[in-house]
């Protein structure tokens, strides 16, 4: 995907989709060492992201041996060996926007020297500011997924108010959360402050609840 010179990723991308840069995602980098595949999958995600619509890998090296890309399920079956600056894209819904079984893909495994490809996706809504940010702040502390707990809430509040309206309080959960962890942080550094820097009141506060329990 080289296109015009001084085009950046995402204006081809639109080109090519029909779709703003609010419906892509972030780049993610995948590593695949020696030994390391990838089974059949397809790129179809939980509700809480959104349908992905359009797949975008960019290969970044071609010094390994392995680690070719297979679409089995395609008519006739795919088989990509990659190279340094090819990409490929391809469409996981068909022209009426049912899943297209023939994007069923496999990273087979890479027998020497190490893979590295850079992954991003094209989804059916915007992305809000809350999910491009929050979610995968939500996600990092548990290897870049997020908690079950999390997601079965997403998924309650879908079914009680339907998609878009659960999607808005959805949004709106996972800012307030981490604004609430902050607040609660920075009170109780402002706490253990004051107690440090007036140890004689603090010492007093001490002694006057003792009386009091003696009482």
């Amino acid at each position: 995907m080289k296109g015009s010179e001084g085009k950046g990723v995402d204006e081809r991308m639109e080109q090519v989709t029909g779709f703003p840069k609010e419906h892509f995602s972030d780049f993610q980098i995948d590593k695949y060492s020696a030994g390391s595949h990838h089974r059949p999958r397809v790129d179809q995600v939980p509700i809480e992201y959104g349908n992905q619509m359009v797949s975008l890998y960019i290969f970044l090296n071609d010094d390994y041996e392995g680690g070719e890309v297979v679409f089995h399920t395609a008519n006739p079956p795919i088989k990509l060996r990659p190279r340094k600056g090819m990409a490929i894209v391809f469409h996981n819904s068909d022209q009426n926007a049912e899943f297209d079984i023939s994007t069923m893909h496999a990273d087979l495994a890479v027998s020497k020297g190490t893979k590295w490809m850079a992954k991003k996706w094209v989804y059916a809504d915007p992305i809000t500011p809350t999910r491009r940010i929050a979610l995968p702040i939500f996600a990092f502390p548990f290897g870049g997924k997020l908690p079950t707990m999390l997601l079965t809430f997403h998924n309650f509040l879908s079914e009680k108010f339907g998609s878009s309206q659960g999607g808005i309080f959805f949004n709106k959960l996972v800012v307030l959360l981490p604004l609430l962890f902050i607040i609660s942080i920075v009170s109780i550094i402002d706490s253990i402050s004051r107690g440090k820097n007036n140890p004689k009141e603090s010492k007093e506060n001490k002694q006057t609840r003792r009386r009091k329990k003696r009482d």
